[in-house]
């Protein structure tokens, strides 16, 4: 069609849409979002595509309706030889449409609280803000320690564990 396709269907787990590649290579199927402008310039910040969740609220009797999740891709900068993209993810968060999640130009941004459950192995950590710590802290293993500095608001002045002596050393 050229124009919207509507898919309804009142059965449980309907309307579906299936792409199958039944090829016995490493190929597969796929969906792609075009903008092709009619003057063939895509400009910086134009979108690509939107995937939009939208479901009814709980007030029955009324058409009330929310998106609940919104995925969009942008083109950020359509700087020939330079371009860079965008896609982000937002969540309802009490009433209101939040982004959440964004990958952008090789980068991760994440907008709302991390809650990581299990082990999490991270290379450098730069923290700008307060750390809260709610429980035990611990730096090394037993018989393989790493020296440990507290800096104070003084030029020099700093608490350092040094593991090489055992010493805690006063500055």
């Amino acid at each position: 069609p050229t124009s919207n396709l509507d898919l309804t269907s009142s059965t449980t787990w309907e309307p579906a849409v299936y792409i199958i590649n039944t090829h016995t290579d490493n190929s597969a199927g796929e969906i792609t979002f075009k903008k092709l402008a009619s003057d063939n310039v895509t400009s910086d910040n134009d979108y690509i595509g939107f995937i939009n969740y939208v479901a009814d609220n709980d007030n029955s009797g009324a058409s009330d309706v929310a998106t609940y999740v919104q995925c969009a891709v942008q083109a950020t900068d359509a700087t020939d030889g330079n371009e860079d993209g965008a896609i982000w993810w937002k969540t309802q968060k009490a009433g209101t449409l939040t982004e959440a999640l964004r990958l952008e130009s090789g980068n991760v941004s994440i907008a709302v609280d991390l809650d990581v459950d299990g082990t999490t192995n991270l290379d450098i950590v730069d923290i700008d803000g307060a750390v809260q710590l709610d429980s035990t802290l611990t730096i090394g293993a037993d018989d393989q320690g790493y020296d440990v500095i507290f800096y104070g608001d003084t030029a020099s002045s700093n608490m350092t564990w040094d593991t090489s002596e055992d010493d805690l050393v006063l500055n």
